[in-house]
């Protein structure tokens, strides 16, 4: 009958001898969940490296997902992390508690320590408020009554303007549609 007792294995991270049943002994590569972690954060900094697009101004733009708001998302043991925090964490050491990351450079893709300094949030909105953009990008004033807060994207604007104007290109396509099947 064969050995029923614990196997020792050594771990892949840090070469320490842990124990397992002999069932796993072929399959375990880790002593414990912090081991495990580090190997993945090590693997997920190069996969990250990989995503991410450096520009002329200096901005490393993130290519990988993004969340509703425009930054760079990651998913780090299962859970759902933040590009630009990640890159911050594994490069320059951890966030202060209490602080947030702004973005220096004011593109929410963008992954660049150097364009991200630990501030409160009070002084992140603050300067976000600083440079709030006066046009669309069609030209239009977002000002007044032109101008409408999206529901679904918290802090940014639209404007009411071009809302109107892709309703008349979606009714427009709809009409032309509808005489076609009518036609055929």
């Amino acid at each position: 009958m064969s050995n029923l007792g614990p196997v020792a294995v050594s771990c892949e991270h840090c070469n320490a001898a842990f124990f397992v049943k002999p069932i796993r002994a072929t399959s375990a590569r880790f002593c414990s969940l912090h081991c495990r972690s580090a190997v993945r954060l090590s693997t997920s900094l190069s996969v990250l490296m990989s995503r991410i697009r450096k520009q002329d101004d200096g901005c490393w733009m993130w290519t990988g997902a993004k969340d509703p708001m425009g930054y760079g998302a990651l998913m780090v043991d299962r859970r759902k992390m933040l590009a630009h925090r990640f890159v911050y964490q594994r490069l320059r050491g951890p966030i202060p508690i209490g602080l947030v990351l702004d973005h220096l450079c004011r593109h929410e893709s963008c992954v660049n320590p150097d364009h991200l300094e630990p501030v409160t949030q009070r002084e992140n909105m603050r300067r976000g408020q600083k440079v709030a953009q006066t046009h669309c990008k069609r030209g239009h004033l977002l000002a007044g009554p032109n101008l409408e807060l999206d529901r679904l994207r918290i802090g940014h604007r639209i404007c009411r303007e071009c809302i109107r104007i892709r309703g008349r290109g979606y009714r427009k396509a709809k009409i032309a549609a509808r005489k076609a099947a009518e036609a055929s």
